[in-house]
């Protein structure tokens, strides 16, 4: 009997398998913030294929909750195959001359998304992600419109990272994208001794279907704990430009594979 799934585990059936396959459909809440970090730790997260980008301190930090799901829709009828938080660094670059955007740091809260995450090149970490949520009515609810405050924050291995604040100030009909510009991930898979082989590749992520909607413009407050970690710290924000937040919907289909390459003097 053969073994199916399109990622560990593979058993006879397919059904445990923790990701399924592409298309990934996923509808989402963003708060956004875009802030300045210095230039030369941004550009030293670059991997070598990359390019600095004209500014390389435009970085954006951005919070979601989504709700996720593959073609058969399987997972609607189990939440907790569906429901889940991220937050992530996102610093700008080029390749080949084109601006793409590099994630440095990401956190979520399931561990499918997780294992997405390496397929995808996205470096996840386990996390503690808080955000205020919408409801239709009380007084323990914010509304979009003019004031309405929303607060993220993010926590991870018993740390807090950071907190982040965005009190809105008006609509915005062209939200910009929460990843920049189109995300250039690396997927490193690293071999197991002198005789296995290592996977190491500059990938690009296909998104398709992107809706963004109920988009407001917000004052933004972003700090990092200086519990985060000196890695994550190199990128906390010098200054805060400005703050989003909206709804967006996308369907991730599969990827393309840029190059592959190696990281001189890793270990």
């Amino acid at each position: 009997m053969s073994l199916k799934g399109f990622y560990l585990p593979l058993t006879p059936t397919g059904n445990s398998t923790l990701v399924g396959t592409p298309p990934w459909h996923f509808s989402g809440e963003f708060n956004v913030i875009k802030y300045k970090a210095n230039p030369e730790a941004v550009n030293a997260m670059l991997p070598p294929v990359l390019e600095p980008a004209d500014d390389p301190s435009a970085c954006s930090m951005f919070f979601a909750e989504y709700q996720s799901c593959s073609d058969d829709m399987h997972e609607m009828d189990d939440p907790i195959l569906a429901q889940y938080k991220e937050s992530g660094i996102m610093i700008p670059a080029k390749y080949k001359g084109k601006p793409v955007s590099f994630c440095a740091f990401i956190w979520t809260t399931k561990d499918f998304s997780v294992a997405r995450g390496y397929i995808q090149g996205y470096p996840k970490h386990l996390g503690e992600i808080e955000m205020t949520r919408v409801y239709n009515l009380g007084k323990a609810t914010p509304q979009l419109e003019e004031g309405g405050r929303f607060v993220s924050t993010l926590g991870s291995k018993g740390r807090r990272i950071v907190y982040s604040n965005l009190e809105l100030t008006k609509p915005c009909e062209n939200v910009p994208s929460p990843f920049g510009g189109p995300p250039a991930n690396v997927r490193l898979f690293p071999k197991l001794d002198n005789d296995s082989q290592e996977v190491c590749e500059l990938v690009r992520v296909n998104n398709r279907d992107i809706a963004r909607g109920d988009g407001w413009e917000a004052n933004a407050t972003l700090k990092f704990s200086e519990d985060a970690g000196e890695d994550i710290l190199a990128l906390a924000p010098i200054s805060v430009d400005k703050g989003y937040r909206f709804s967006m919907a996308f369907t991730v289909d599969g990827g393309t594979l840029l190059e592959r390459f190696e990281y001189a003097n890793r270990y």
